[in-house]
């Protein structure tokens, strides 16, 4: 077996610093938005990615901070998948997503869960991942069939904007959509989430 000559650069870059592997980085985010995580959410962090999550296709990006147009006004707004530590002393996992405003930015919760009383969960890989859903792209909605109880899928118009899908791995896929001054909920399946 042939060895790559060049193996030893990324140890070297490694050690030296010059290069990060990891995804744990915290991000830059705006004053505004740090400073309503910190005083709403105490010991919030960015909920890590299970390794285990690979993607379907190289387009398929899971992520726990989307930046993009979620209004359709043309300001970049953000989502976050957080966990944090909530009043009761509780570990929770939320979905927030901050709308850029004149100055400052609008807060949604969109899915909250609670995850436990351990506070190393915290940094713990959980389940629920953020995918961006593109504006124009066509939506489907799982429901029940009311005379055969079985599963349909139902087509939903295209977003109007870009659309916000949470995951949670073996749970269910739900998007959300903005309209009319608020998030809109399209529980689009259940179950592992499926490409066509």
């Amino acid at each position: 077996m042939k060895k790559n000559r060049y193996a030893w650069i990324v140890p070297v870059l490694l050690c030296l610093g010059a290069l990060d592997l990891s995804a744990d980085d915290a991000p830059v985010l705006p004053k505004a938005i740090a400073s309503t995580l910190e005083s709403e959410y105490p010991g919030w962090n960015l909920a890590p990615i299970s390794k285990l999550l690979i993607p379907l296709d190289a387009r398929d990006k899971y992520s726990n901070l989307l930046r993009r147009d979620f209004d359709g006004d043309g300001k970049v707004d953000l989502a976050l998948a957080i966990n944090y530590i909530d009043s009761e002393n509780s570990v929770r996992t939320a979905v927030l997503v901050f709308l850029a405003r004149a100055g400052d930015y609008q807060e949604f919760t969109l899915h909250e869960i609670w995850l436990g009383s351990d506070h190393r969960l915290v940094f713990a890989p959980g389940d629920t991942v953020l995918h961006w859903v593109r504006k124009g792209s066509p939506g489907y909605q799982v429901g029940e069939d009311e005379d055969s109880n079985l599963k349909k899928t139902t087509p939903v118009p295209v977003y109007p904007a870009d659309a916000i899908e949470v995951i949670s791995l073996g749970k269910a896929v739900v998007a959300f959509v903005y309209e009319d001054k608020g998030f809109k909920q399209i529980r689009e399946g259940t179950g592992t989430r499926e490409r066509e």
